[in-house]
């Protein structure tokens, strides 16, 4: 039942359908293929010697995983962000292209990490920083190794982030991402605080149609939705549903809300993907 469009699509968008699609998602600057390709060698190069670790487990399916860089402890061995100002660990220290990258945005980084998104991995539909302060800030996203089999998910569109830009990430928007291509999806992450710096980039930003597949309406046949109701609370069920929102626009609704749907009839598992709907998305979210 589970099928992407990986293909680039030049439709032509309804202005204001993508000008809410970048309240979410936006390319802010080109960065030259150069500096690319000398901060994704030095990383390949040290990749088996770098504390990978899996963080927000619950939030995925398959294997995302992260190293800090910049974090405001400077411990290498915390993943999950809080507020502060960002120090670099040690392991920046060994990539010093990168490190010289990030010097020249001149940012106020909390926290930078590398983010790596297996083949056949997601992550759910959820919104970030909802634990953190008021303060304002933002996630940056430099692809170093990525092709169109890798995307992020908004409520109405699939956005490819291609390679020779930095991007906006507001995750504070609900978003998921996944890759169903055959390689890993290799990302630098900038969480950043809101300065004169980050305001001048995203007054210039800007968002190629040519990264943009927009979603239809679900197409789940009375056949698939018969064969889903026979494998009752199995695995498989739930993670097809969650894959709906990469899949499908859901008219307003959420993935959790299809689970909730689902489960109508078992009041603690309907309960229980009501309270995950809280948990990972919240209420009143924006769009």
């Amino acid at each position: 039942m589970t099928s992407f469009n990986i293909e680039p699509q030049n439709c032509a968008l309804h202005t204001e359908k993508k000008d809410r699609l970048k309240k979410s998602v936006s390319q802010l600057a080109c960065v030259p293929e150069t500096d690319i390709i000398k901060m994704t060698g030095e990383i390949e190069f040290h990749s088996d010697r770098l504390p990978w670790k899996i963080s927000y487990g619950e939030y995925q399916s398959g294997h995302w995983k992260t190293v800090s860089l910049m974090n405001p402890c400077g411990d290498m061995s915390q993943n999950e962000i809080y507020d502060g100002t960002g120090r670099a660990t040690e392991i920046l220290g060994l990539l010093p292209a990168t490190r010289k990258f990030v010097e020249s945005l001149n940012l106020n980084v909390m926290w930078l990490r590398i983010a790596k998104l297996g083949s056949n991995s997601y992550l759910w539909e959820h919104v970030d920083y909802r634990e953190l302060n008021n303060s304002r800030r933002l996630r940056l996203h430099l692809p170093l190794v990525s092709d169109f089999g890798a995307f992020f998910s908004f409520p109405e569109f699939n956005v490819h982030l291609k390679r020779g830009f930095l991007w906006k990430l507001d995750p504070t928007h609900r978003h998921g991402a996944a890759n169903v291509g055959l390689r890993e999806r290799i990302h630098l992450l900038f969480d950043c605080y809101f300065d004169e710096k980050l305001e001048h980039l995203i007054k210039n930003e800007w968002l190629d149609s040519e990264v943009l597949f927009e979603k239809g309406p679900p197409e789940l046949r009375d056949a698939d939705r018969d064969k889903l109701l026979q494998l009752g609370h199995s695995r498989i069920v739930v993670d097809q549903l969650l894959k709906s929102f990469h899949l499908y626009d859901l008219g307003g609704k959420s993935s959790y809300d299809l689970l909730v749907e689902y489960f109508r009839r078992d009041p603690l598992l309907s309960q229980h993907w009501s309270e995950k709907r809280e948990l990972y998305i919240g209420k009143g979210v924006k769009e």
